[in-house]
């Protein structure tokens, strides 16, 4: 029973301007310097005034196809946060994770297009994380998804490396800017 509450509640939220969700941003700290340069932004979501675990409602995201309105809601709060710092502290980048659901997306492109220019923000300031799980699970949807970042001068980043089955083979496949090492 909560369970299916929870998932009406997450449903309306999405539906109603993303009512009880926010992005935090987990800073990103230069070794050489010591000082942030940059950030992951990470999705909350609030239920019955409580904080849940994104493992707990991104799936329920993505089996009621919601994911969808969410990865581009995620991506318009990443572009205008990097805006808004870079306005003080130039070159400071934001990443945002991507499910392979996300990039089936065929809206996604010319909505990032209109998220850019509307912030007027350079892709070179984004990083898009995509998981290995999403690498094997469906190389058209991931390639077309690489072409539409590169297009935009989004850097990639493979999140949680050495999680799964990875081998250097996929990243020879799919060249990315950055491994974060799980």
């Amino acid at each position: 029973r909560q369970l299916s509450n929870m998932a009406l509640a997450l449903n309306h939220d999405v539906l109603h301007g993303m009512k009880n969700f926010r992005i935090v941003v987990q800073p990103l700290v230069s070794v050489a310097t010591g000082k942030v340069v940059g950030g992951e932004t990470l999705l909350r979501w609030s239920f019955n005034g409580r904080d849940i675990a994104p493992a707990a409602f991104i799936p329920l995201l993505e089996q009621n196809k919601m994911i969808h309105l969410v990865g581009r809601w995620v991506f318009e709060q990443t572009v205008s946060t990097c805006m808004r710092i870079n306005s003080y502290q130039k070159g400071y980048y934001l990443s945002f994770n991507v499910s392979l659901q996300q990039m089936s997306d065929e809206k996604l492109p010319e909505v990032m297009e209109q998220i850019l220019s509307r912030y007027r923000v350079d892709g070179a300031l984004l990083i898009a994380e995509v998981t290995e799980s999403c690498m094997d699970a469906d190389a058209d949807k991931l390639q077309r998804f690489v072409q539409i970042c590169r297009k935009r001068g989004i850097r990639l980043a493979l999140d949680d490396f050495g999680s799964g089955y990875s081998s250097f083979r996929m990243l020879l496949r799919y060249p990315t800017d950055i491994i974060k090492i799980d």
